[in-house]
């Protein structure tokens, strides 16, 4: 897509290139500009306003160099621009500061998360008639003024002796705010939604499409945290939950995803990764989802085995006791250790799903769970080779059972602690996966 750029508020358009945008969002400018333009060739954050064959004026926002060649030709200079976020605005638009209280996402798979349509047929004056089952449009308020409305768009194409029914079918999710906000704040719940699917479905689904205001020309377009290389079909055996078999508890659910979206981030992070083919060996996918267990745990967890206060008068026992020549090297050792260890955590999260006998039953297993974090997360000594490749052995069905111990403990969290409805989904996931959950 050819077009013509300027710098910040600039009238004039001084660069001239390609705009280059993957599926998963990431906008390249491959740009020709004069040699004057410094805040390209020192690589500083800036914006642009450009015109293009394909959108229309365009805005793009922190954008900065990743190459350049200063000597393309006389006084002219070639540079490759990374752009974080792309907005479509009117012609007549200016400045960069862009707010809306609206903006509308389409994500991969969101029609089969809000329900897969059940299509019903019967014969009628010897035709055969169609018609299809949706869950009515629902409005969901998440707090702070700011909704969420989930909507259908459905098309039936009806085949003959030689052709078959097709049911095309879209959903698309639209954040609605009493205030008008910054892009980047709609664009934060719209990423929060895409995981609640992606996990829920226990998949990846990208944000395809998005678009401010009521226009759907009004396209913003972002790099989206979610990809993978090959997508997998959603059936009713691979999947944790979907709105219509969560029930009435769907609003609560989706209201406790956001409220503790910033608590579960970083765990949904690491287990998006293992889910997007990212780790190729066992051994990476392992520590990826021992670190998401751990830090689900110590987030979403307000207890500690000692509180703060007796634990700070203990150490200060220990010090004085030790003397001044030990102050240093006790007060870092002894730093946080008022918190759980990694096998208590493990085994306060089992306690979801396992009575404390199967917790006892199951104990060599949730030692070797640690012994094998310690050892892969360093490089193990001479003493420890053979424990590896022991550990290494059974490193698959250790990442299984981290899997399912997140899964659980997040559906758990989610549900407002519905351990019967955790339990079924667990039970119901596991009869085609590990079956030693």
């Amino acid at each position: 897509m050819q077009g013509v750029f300027s710098l910040g508020d600039g009238g004039t358009y001084d660069l001239a290139g390609a705009l280059e945008i993957s599926e998963s969002g990431e906008i390249y400018l491959d740009c020709i500009h004069k040699m004057s333009a410094s805040h390209l060739l020192q690589k500083d954050m800036v914006n642009l306003t450009g015109e293009t064959s394909a959108f229309g004026k365009i805005l793009l926002i922190d954008s900065f160099t990743v190459s350049s060649e200063h000597k393309f030709s006389g006084d002219l200079s070639r540079s490759k621009l990374f752009c974080n976020k792309m907005v479509c605005v009117d012609k007549n638009y200016q400045g960069y500061d862009l707010k809306t209280s609206k903006m509308t996402f389409e994500i991969e798979d969101l029609e089969k998360w809000i329900a897969k349509p059940i299509i019903k047929s019967e014969w009628k004056d010897n035709k055969k008639i169609y018609s299809y089952d949706l869950p009515d449009r629902e409005r969901i308020e998440l707090g702070d003024g700011l909704s969420l409305t989930l909507s259908h768009s459905m098309t039936i194409s009806t085949g003959n002796f030689h052709e078959r029914t097709e049911v095309r079918s879209k959903a698309f999710a639209i954040f609605e705010s009493a205030e008008e906000k910054d892009l980047d704040f709609f664009i934060d719940n719209g990423v929060t939604l895409s995981n609640l699917v992606s996990f829920a479905l226990d998949s990846v689904c990208t944000i395809k499409n998005s678009y401010y205001g009521e226009n759907n020309n009004n396209r913003v377009i972002f790099q989206t945290p979610n990809k993978i290389m090959k997508r997998k079909e959603i059936n009713l055996v691979n999947y944790y939950f979907t709105m219509r078999s969560a029930g009435d508890r769907s609003a609560e659910i989706i209201k406790n995803w956001f409220l503790l979206s910033k608590k579960l981030r970083p765990t949904i992070s690491l287990y998006t990764q293992l889910k997007s083919g990212t780790h190729q060996y066992t051994e990476a996918a392992f520590l990826s989802l021992a670190q998401a267990a751990e830090a689900l745990h110590r987030r979403t967890c307000n207890d500690t085995p000692v509180s703060k206060s007796d634990y700070r008068a203990m150490v200060r026992d220990i010090i004085e006791k030790a003397g001044e020549k030990h102050e240093v090297f006790l007060k870092e050792k002894l730093s946080y250790g008022y918190e759980y260890s990694f096998r208590q955590r493990l085994e306060l999260m089992l306690s979801v799903c396992w009575s404390d006998e199967k917790i006892k039953e199951r104990d060599d297993d949730i030692r070797k769970i640690v012994q094998a974090r310690n050892i892969f997360t360093h490089y193990p000594s001479k003493g420890d080779k053979i424990l590896n490749e022991k550990l290494s052995k059974d490193l698959y069905d250790y990442t299984q059972l981290l899997e399912n111990i997140i899964v659980s403990n997040i559906l758990f969290i989610i549900s407002s602690n519905d351990k019967e409805w955790t339990l079924s989904i667990m039970q119901r996931i596991n009869k085609f996966r590990y079956r030693g959950f």
